[in-house]
């Protein structure tokens, strides 16, 4: 009996360091369209604060190149630069991680949706996927005052002093466009990155509908413009804007529907 139990805490013990430790246990990483930026120094997503459905599919991508390639990967999330030293710290585990950065004075209330539980669920899968490859992978904080204009030229030296070989970006799609929007005098944060030496795509969010956590004068529910794709299929599309300014992303990250995560 006594050998018994301690078979199947062997098991269980046995079981979990495969999770946490393994390159791809655990991780889903099927993400849908990666072929489209293979050859990308810079993905950008621009996602609505505050859903549930657009991290993990963020996820996907960074942990396929992950494990997939040798890069040296960075994230760049729209929250407060301060954290950057506290999400690229050494832990003993998740939860010292997650104590360490959810506590910080620094994270942020739910407010705009920035600091949803979608994204704290975003940043432990980080935080185990950067431990299950021996640290390739690091965390940039953008938020600083005026950090569209400000932000693009402190990842430039990030991605240059830390060698960096690929990068991922989630943010707002407002500040994911490659150009002004109609009516704003400010440039979002993806027109001021082009102006660096890398090879960058944008994509925006499209859903097949639901709704969103939006701020207007007032932060609430939403509904989304529901969109369709022929195959219904979750991941990247381009929408054929290559080598032009005439669109304002290069394609759509597409899911089937959002929904609030609060």
């Amino acid at each position: 009996m006594h050998q018994r139990i301690l078979t199947l805490l062997l098991a269980g013990l046995l079981a979990f360091c495969e999770a946490v430790y393994s390159d791809s246990a655990g991780f889903g990483c099927g993400a849908v369209g990666a072929s489209l930026v293979e050859d990308e120094d810079i993905v950008v997503v621009g996602e609505y604060h505050g859903t549930k459905e657009i991290q993990p599919l963020f996820f996907d991508l960074v942990c396929h190149f992950r494990n997939t390639t040798d890069h040296r990967i960075l994230v760049g999330l729209e929250l407060s630069s301060e954290l950057t030293p506290v999400f690229n710290a050494d832990y003993a585990d998740a939860a010292a991680f997650s104590e360490a950065v959810f506590q910080s004075e620094h994270w942020g209330p739910y407010s705009d949706g920035r600091h949803s539980p979608a994204m704290k669920a975003l940043l432990v899968d980080l935080y185990r996927l950067k431990r299950a490859n021996s640290s390739e992978l690091m965390i940039l904080g953008l938020v600083e005052e005026d950090w569209d204009e400000e932000a693009p030229g402190r990842m430039d030296g990030f991605i240059k002093t830390q060698a960096i070989d690929k990068t991922f970006i989630l943010v707002g799609n407002w500040h994911a466009r490659r150009t002004r929007s109609q009516g704003y005098d400010a440039y979002p944060f993806v027109h001021q990155l082009r102006g660096f030496d890398y090879h960058i795509a944008t994509y925006d969010t499209w859903a097949g509908g639901g709704e969103v956590w939006a701020c207007t004068e007032e932060c609430g529910p939403m509904e989304v413009f529901p969109r369709e794709v022929s195959n219904s299929q979750q991941g990247l599309y381009n929408l054929g804007c290559e080598g032009t300014d005439e669109c304002p992303y290069d394609g759509f990250l597409y899911t089937d529907s959002l929904s609030i995560s609060k």
